[in-house]
């Protein structure tokens, strides 16, 4: 469903694909610009179920951030380098898409967020918001994505309303304006991904 500038992508109707690598799956939640395909995506936005440990696919060009959002975490070992700990409630992990990545599992299977943005066409910002009651969300870029992980939230834009449980998202896209903002209501974990082209002169501690 889409309304002014919003559109509303159910859990149920998600795509689940199976990882570049050939894995595991992969469930697509949204991706732009419009019309783009799995190898020439300017942004996307992801969640992932992961069984065991393993090798990240490769994605030369692409900029990554990873969050976990059910499970007891990973070590990533991300181009060599020491392991990065990453837990559910921890700041999302930024990395390049295009290294040599392995992930080992801390204590059984994770769910995790991902999102990815092509170098030099796009960046994005990832921001966690646990929700209590009520809130005001600011927007400040072209596309964003909502993405609730836990609970159930009522989002509201103008007279719109729309009720999110967890799985679904929402992608707002427009003239990104200081004093647009989002009401919320309700309980959750609601992740904020913000998209920017890279001539838009917004940047990513704007988000």
């Amino acid at each position: 469903m889409s309304v002014d500038g919003l559109t509303y992508l159910a859990a149920a109707e998600q795509r689940r694909m199976p990882w570049k690598n050939g894995g595991g799956t992969t469930t697509e939640i949204a991706t732009g610009p419009v019309g783009s395909a799995f190898d020439d995506f300017g942004w996307r936005v992801s969640i992932a179920d992961v069984a065991s440990d393993g090798q990240f696919s490769i994605f030369s060009g692409i900029d990554r951030t990873l969050a976990i959002i059910a499970g007891h975490g990973i070590a990533l070992t991300i181009d060599g380098k020491p392991a990065a700990t990453l837990r559910e409630g921890d700041e999302a992990l930024a990395f390049d898409g295009g290294v040599p990545t392995s992930a080992a599992l801390l204590n059984g299977p994770i769910r995790d967020l991902n999102v990815m943005t092509r170098r030099g066409c796009f960046t994005h910002a990832v921001r966690r918001i646990v929700a209590t009651g009520r809130a005001a969300i600011q927007l400040r870029a072209p596309t964003t994505v909502f993405v609730l992980t836990r609970g159930q939230l009522a989002v509201t834009s103008a007279e719109l309303v729309m009720r999110l449980r967890a799985g679904d998202a929402l992608v707002a896209t427009g003239p990104a304006r200081p004093e647009q903002r989002f009401g919320v209501t309700g309980s959750g974990v609601l992740f904020q991904i913000a998209i920017f082209p890279v001539d838009g002169g917004a940047t990513q501690s704007e988000a």
